[in-house]
């Protein structure tokens, strides 16, 4: 067998369970000794092993089972956020920080690292940090997109479309959606959408649908008639905007909100996008009009796929 020839590394015998350890005992059966030079455990320079001792093998599990962890987490790509609690809006990164969302992005051999940009530090740190060699991915969340860019200022938002022209992604859930649009002066004029007025329509829980291209980009669970909730996010409609390209629509919605000028808004939502992506020069954008962090049980894979897709780091996922 010309795979007996080869000894695995030892982080490869490290990360294996005892079954698999059994097993390439059998395929090494022919081997008479293997030499591990580089061992995780630097007490050892060399260890010369009879595959047929068991004792060595019991060694190996011990490795196996101390370094299981550390060698996991440095296969992991880490993918760097910074994330904007506008107000005090600390929601998203409450999703992102848990058990859960830890869970999803490791499926996808993704270590999330966050970092919470609050009242005190949010203005200077995207002014003067926001780059590639510091974040893969800036987040802004719901409050009031006027607000926001006017928090920003001219250098902030400057220092914003520079991160993601130059390969950063960027994620707006409702007023962050507002922000990356293009029909306000003081927006971002990240993506060719503006929206339906008028914005006031209600708040409460609506259902979207994903598109093929949601489905395939996203690599979400489900599909149809998912339930999300809506806080007066921008109802998005196409614009054309010189040197930016249409956008692609991820989700629909299927139902609507309009407690509020319903005169104006009735009949206005349904099949509109409710997500929207498109590139930004060598970035990617994502616009998300409903709150799936504030949803019931929380969309918590829908929220960490949002992260993971704008930093193109879905790729592992099938």
């Amino acid at each position: 067998d010309v795979h007996a020839s080869i000894p695995p590394s030892p982080s490869l015998m490290c990360s294996l369970g005892l079954h698999k350890l059994l097993s390439m005992q059998f395929l090494l059966a022919s081997q008479n000794m293997i030499s591990f030079v580089k061992t995780p455990v630097h007490a050892i320079c060399s260890l010369k092993m009879h595959l047929s001792d068991f004792r060595y093998l019991c060694i190996l599990v011990v490795l196996g089972t101390c370094y299981n962890q550390d060698v996991a987490a440095s296969a992991l790509r880490t993918v760097r956020v910074a994330n904007w609690e506008f107000e005090g809006q600390n929601s998203v990164h409450s999703v992102l920080a848990s058990d859960a969302a830890t869970k999803i992005a490791h499926n996808a051999g993704v270590e999330l690292q966050l970092t919470r940009l609050t009242e005190n530090n949010a203005t200077k740190e995207i002014e003067n940090n926001l780059n590639s060699n510091n974040y893969d991915v800036v987040f802004f969340p719901g409050g009031s997109g006027h607000e926001e860019a006017t928090d920003l200022t001219p250098e902030g938002i400057a220092a914003v479309q520079n991160f993601v022209k130059n390969g950063g992604g960027y994620i707006g859930i409702c007023a962050g959606g507002y922000l990356a649009t293009s029909n306000f002066s003081w927006s971002l004029h990240l993506i060719s959408a503006a929206q339906k007025e008028p914005w006031d329509r209600g708040m409460g829980n609506v259902t979207i649908d994903f598109t093929d291209a949601g489905r395939t980009d996203l690599h979400v669970p489900y599909t149809s008639n998912v339930t999300i909730f809506y806080g007066q996010g921008p109802i998005i409609k196409p614009m054309v905007v010189a040197g930016l390209p249409p956008y692609t629509v991820l989700a629909t919605y299927t139902s609507e909100i309009h407690s509020k000028h319903t005169n104006e808004t009735k009949g206005e939502m349904v099949g509109t996008p409710a997500i929207i992506t498109a590139p930004y020069g060598n970035g990617r954008v994502l616009v998300s009009s409903p709150h799936p962090e504030l949803t019931h049980p929380t969309l918590t894979t829908l929220l960490v796929h949002y992260v993971l897709y704008v930093a193109d780091a879905l790729d592992a996922m099938v």
